[in-house]
């Protein structure tokens, strides 16, 4: 098969090139940025290179298109999902992506809406949130209760404002075209999980501490755990809404409950923990093999294979 895989700058993005070579499939890695981390790969994946969605969508979709229409299947890894999700393609194309309908995905994304998409009567429990679209909304911390603040669309725990005061009410830049949302802050250790689930079913499922946390969220470390609550909420998630493409969870794990805090329906850190099993069948039908779990690994460490680092060029566009 021709398996296309975006956003090629991502270490999950090289990873699932590395899980396709290994099943027998013809590869390619795209991106917008001139030397991304997966155009140093040449021995798992092929690159090319597009024009920037966020600077000139009419050329990104003029690039896209056909390299979409030409794959038997396509595996979106980061935000660049959300550009995928706006391009005008017909349904048996898109029927090839890896991805929920937009209604769901954008859903997914929102930190409030997405409680609302999640399922009930599972161990998980969810932080009292309210949407706030203007200052004046917003509810100062007292004695005993603490919240934070964080934008309807954001990552990378940018713009997380915890510990909300009175002085908020003047400065957060929330509108009605920039909401926010003010969250229980919840005590406790963090929690992320990843999951591969088609038409419902859930394939692969890996879950993890996160360490060494950029801007307090982006893990650059995990340390693999096992909790069968996660499991099982993804497994009721992916029945609840036929659930299509990949999808992780964030969550603190106060001692006694899980709560969930977003959802990130796309690739993260957890697919490297499914690397040793995880492979893709001539059909295009992925499924597990047996062995064990990798072991904790850092994204840096992970990639100090030399062979990485083998460079081919292929194009000289500049597009990032």
């Amino acid at each position: 098969m021709k398996i296309l895989v975006t956003a090629a700058r991502a270490p999950v993005a090289v990873e699932w090139a590395r899980i396709l070579r290994r099943s027998g499939h013809e590869t390619l890695l795209c991106d917008s940025l001139r030397f991304p981390l997966g155009r140093f790969a040449p021995q798992w994946a092929l690159f090319a290179s597009t024009p920037a969605p966020r600077l000139d969508f009419p050329g990104y979709q003029k690039a896209m298109t056909p390299l979409i229409e030409a794959a038997d299947l396509v595996i979106p890894t980061c935000e660049d999902i959300f550009h995928l999700a706006r391009l005008p393609l017909a349904d048996a194309v898109r029927a090839r992506c890896l991805m929920p309908p937009n209604p769901l995905l954008f859903g997914l994304h929102h930190k409030l809406e997405v409680f609302s998409l999640m399922p009930k009567n599972t161990a998980i429990a969810f932080p009292k949130t309210r949407l706030v679209t203007d200052p004046a909304e917003l509810v100062p911390d007292a004695a005993g209760r603490r919240t934070v603040l964080k934008p309807v669309f954001s990552r990378f725990g940018r713009s997380v404002i915890r510990g909300v005061a009175a002085e908020h009410r003047r400065t957060l830049p929330a509108s009605p075209g920039y909401p926010w949302v003010q969250q229980r802050f919840v005590e406790g250790e963090p929690l992320c999980n990843y999951a591969l689930c088609v038409h419902g079913e859930l394939i692969a499922h890996a879950a993890y501490r996160p360490r060494y946390l950029l801007n307090g969220a982006a893990a650059s470390y995990i340390a693999p755990v096992e909790d069968r609550r996660l499991e099982d909420f993804v497994r009721a998630f992916a029945r609840l809404h036929g659930y299509h493409g990949q999808a992780a969870f964030d969550f603190i794990d106060d001692g006694e409950r899980l709560w969930l805090l977003e959802c990130n329906p796309r690739a993260t850190s957890g697919l490297h923990l499914l690397r040793n099993r995880l492979r893709c069948d001539e059909e295009g039908r992925f499924f597990l093999t047996e062995g064990p779990v990798a072991p904790a690994a850092s994204c840096a460490a992970y990639f100090s294979d030399r062979s990485v680092f083998d460079v081919r060029l292929i194009g000289s566009r500049r597009n990032a």
